[in-house]
């Protein structure tokens, strides 16, 4: 008898794909990495300056203390190299999970793929911003003096290389890491507890809340809620993070613009 040696192949059953088994609480914690992993880089920066003012001049006021820790968090070396660590810290996180809780493999667990098609979203992030602004104008015309946010004020006051490399992180680099963050760890283990719809709700307003760490961005709240919750449906429904990452890429690279506009 003849054996079919095509048939037999076909009845050979594949082992099981793994599945991320990474939990709600990887996801606080990624949170937790993301925003608070730069204090350390922050606090010895301030320590250096601090010192170093101690021996020029000797003992400082606690005023003069004060101003100096403002002028290093400020400072735009200082900030680029906070986010740096920020960032790396996350995605150091990101892959321990990964290879922990999940299938080893870390953009595949966080669903970090990409299409041609999701490169018109950057578009859309600067729609959202532009009607982010809109939104804000009545508020802003209540305020005599409306602030900036730490960050586009340090964006503003930085000059060469300082702030070509700002400009980078703000508007390439921060996206990817906040959408991974947020929407990559966050979002998917929030949804294995809660119903899609309310992931979503959750996590676009944990995104604009978190935000509110620097209280002069109490202007910008309600566009931050809507663009996290758009960039949290994005993902949700596509299963990756590439629609998501470009709108949040589209979304700050019109806030650069309007910086460098306004210097």
């Amino acid at each position: 008898m003849r054996l079919d040696k095509t048939s037999h192949v076909e009845n050979i059953v594949a082992p099981p794909e793994r599945v991320p088994r990474f939990s709600l609480l990887a996801g606080i914690g990624g949170i937790v990495v993301y925003l608070t992993s730069s204090i350390p880089f922050i606090l010895v920066a301030g320590f250096i300056k601090i010192a170093s003012l101690q021996a020029d001049s000797g003992t400082l006021s606690s005023e003069e203390t004060s101003q100096a820790l403002k002028d290093v968090v400020k400072n735009p070396f200082v900030l680029v190299g906070a986010l740096v660590v920020q960032c790396t810290c996350l995605f150091l996180y990101v892959g321990a999970v990964s290879w922990i809780r999940g299938t080893g493999n870390p953009f595949r667990d966080i669903g970090f793929r990409f299409t041609r098609s999701s490169l018109f979203f950057v578009a859309g992030g600067a729609a959202l911003q532009f009607v982010g602004l809109i939104i804000g104008i009545p508020l802003a015309l209540l305020k005599d003096n409306p602030a900036e946010q730490e960050i586009v004020s340090g964006v503003k006051s930085a000059q060469g290389w300082g702030f070509f490399l700002l400009m980078v992180m703000v508007a390439f680099v921060v996206p990817v890491a906040e959408e991974v963050c947020f929407r990559g760890l966050f979002m998917r283990g929030l949804a294995k507890k809660v119903a899609p719809t309310m992931a979503i709700l959750i996590t676009g307003a944990l995104f604009a809340v978190i935000h509110l760490g620097d209280p002069k961005a109490f202007l910008g709240l309600t566009t931050l809620f809507i663009f996290g919750l758009v960039a949290s449906a994005l993902a949700m429904y596509r299963g990756r993070l590439d629609a998501s990452i470009c709108l949040h890429i589209g979304f700050n690279l019109t806030t650069v613009l309007f910086i460098l506009l306004t210097r």
